[in-house]
């Protein structure tokens, strides 16, 4: 992961959190283990990053499933592990990275299994 990347990372997880997360703060140093679970069909994308927002806090993440990877509804994504406070300071702003990204992905699919087979698609 390139340096601005994890500038930027660190930047979206300050504008999450801002002065501090007042529900963190709350939880008992204890900890936990803790899953992503998909919701409903999708291609998934931006684990990786999500990975580092937990590690930018001190937690161990594992990536169960790729990007660019078919889930289905309740297929663990991510497993956490760490202090509860952490864990949960960092898990907005994963959970915004993996939404995001996976939407943007399904998306792209949907639009590419519609056009004909020798047209290309791209972003700009």
């Amino acid at each position: 992961m390139s340096f601005n990347s994890k500038k930027q990372l660190v930047q979206f997880l300050a504008e999450d959190v801002g002065k501090g997360d007042i529900t963190s703060a709350l939880l008992e140093k204890k900890k936990i283990s803790a899953k992503i679970i998909s919701r409903e069909k999708a291609i998934i994308a931006g684990a990786a990053y999500a990975k580092e927002i937990f590690k930018l806090k001190g937690c161990k993440a594992k990536i169960m499933i790729k990007d660019g990877s078919k889930i289905k509804p309740n297929q663990t994504i991510m497993t956490v592990t760490g202090d509860a406070d952490k864990i949960l300071t960092c898990e907005r702003t994963a959970l915004n990275i993996i939404t995001r990204m996976s939407g943007i992905a399904t998306q792209t699919n949907e639009l590419v299994k519609k056009i004909p087979n020798k047209t290309k698609l791209y972003a700009t």
